[in-house]
């Protein structure tokens, strides 16, 4: 499982942005939730195309894979 902050790490690394990264949390009930995995599935994944794949066909490669 790939965090957003390491998402959005890669994405800008592919992208090859020297922007920073600002935190920004969420408040309440839906910042709660989202920290505690509330958009994590207990489903099995289907696809195998990963975020780094994705940002290889899109932006010619992140560095890594």
């Amino acid at each position: 499982m790939l965090r957003f902050d390491e998402a959005a790490r890669a994405w800008r690394a592919a992208r090859g942005s020297r922007q920073p990264l600002l935190p920004v949390r969420i408040p309440g009930r839906l910042g709660r939730e989202l920290r505690a995995g509330g958009l994590v599935t207990e489903a099995l994944p289907r696809g195998v195309r990963t975020w780094a794949d994705h940002l290889a066909d899109t932006y010619g490669g992140t560095g890594r894979k």
